[in-house]
């Protein structure tokens, strides 16, 4: 129990340490891969960012939560939702399936009027990769 409790506090350590890196990379993804887009990406200002942790055990959730909605089970069918789970019970609850990067930012759309919006992307530590769903 000792054993276990340390652990817990170097891994609250080690994530305190590593989101102020992670932070600065995902801005850098913002601007590198998202900004350079936009219509004028010099007015782009960022208001905000917030990381949110997903690990394996809220993925489970999920997964038991859509079975347990008849209407989504008789709509989708259970069977690959039920292999998936079966799949995902066998890996470390605790370990990070991914992090999502909430952003709001403020940038001047085409009528040149500065405007207020955000995006979300995620993380993948497995793979070390940023990915925007947009």
């Amino acid at each position: 129990m000792k054993n276990q409790m340390y652990l817990f506090v170097f891994c609250l350590i080690l994530i305190s340490c590593s989101s102020n890196s992670l932070e600065d990379r995902a801005k850098k993804f913002m601007k590198d891969s998202i900004v350079v887009n936009f219509k004028d990406p010099s007015s782009y200002q960022l208001i905000s960012l917030k990381i949110d942790t997903f690990r394996i055990k809220d993925h489970i959730e999920n997964i038991k939560t859509s079975l347990l909605d008849s209407s989504l089970t008789k709509l989708l069918g259970d069977s690959l939702d039920k292999k998936h789970l079966t799949e995902l019970s066998k890996l470390n609850q605790d370990s990070i399936e991914n992090l999502q990067i909430n952003v709001r930012y403020s940038a001047k759309n085409s009528f040149n009027a500065t405007i207020q919006d955000g995006l979300t992307f995620f993380y993948y530590p497995q793979t070390n990769r940023f990915i925007n769903p947009n």
